[in-house]
């Protein structure tokens, strides 16, 4: 699927670990951003069909991947969103938090993890609608 955004032209990509050109792209993405890559993963066969990455790609480059929300400038998530979805797509689960919530739904996270909170800080966590971006539990 091809996209415009800011006026470049990009490439929506999935199901691409086995393809050694595009997956060294998201391996050198991964490295320079997070300092590790999924290169060894893969050899040792870890890489199941239970992680598929979907990432855009520039000039068949990977440029982004969709975990990646930061931006040079604002930009509106929900055409963001909209232009990334296939007539198929039924549901768009979000990583994090965005800065604008309105028109997303949150949901509980099922998860064994917890936040101790000291003092008056507890109230504002409760009212508020946070969470932890899902690569912070890697």
């Amino acid at each position: 699927m091809d996209l415009s955004l800011a006026g470049q032209q990009f490439s929506l990509l999935e199901h691409f670990k086995d393809d050694t050109r595009l997956r060294a792209s998201f391996n050198a993405l991964t490295h320079q951003t997070f300092e590790f890559d999924f290169e060894q993963w893969y050899q040792d066969g870890y890489w199941g069909e239970g992680y598929q990455p979907c990432a855009l790609a520039h000039d068949g480059r990977i440029v982004m991947t969709l975990y990646d929300v930061f931006a040079r400038q604002a930009l509106d998530l929900q055409t963001l969103i909209a232009q990334l979805c296939t007539p198929q797509t039924t549901r768009v689960v979000l990583g994090f938090a965005p800065l604008d919530v309105s028109g997303f739904e949150a949901q509980p996270l099922e998860s064994d993890d917890s936040l101790f909170v000291l003092g008056q800080a507890g109230r504002f966590i409760e009212d508020a609608r946070l969470m932890f971006a899902l690569l912070s539990h890697a």
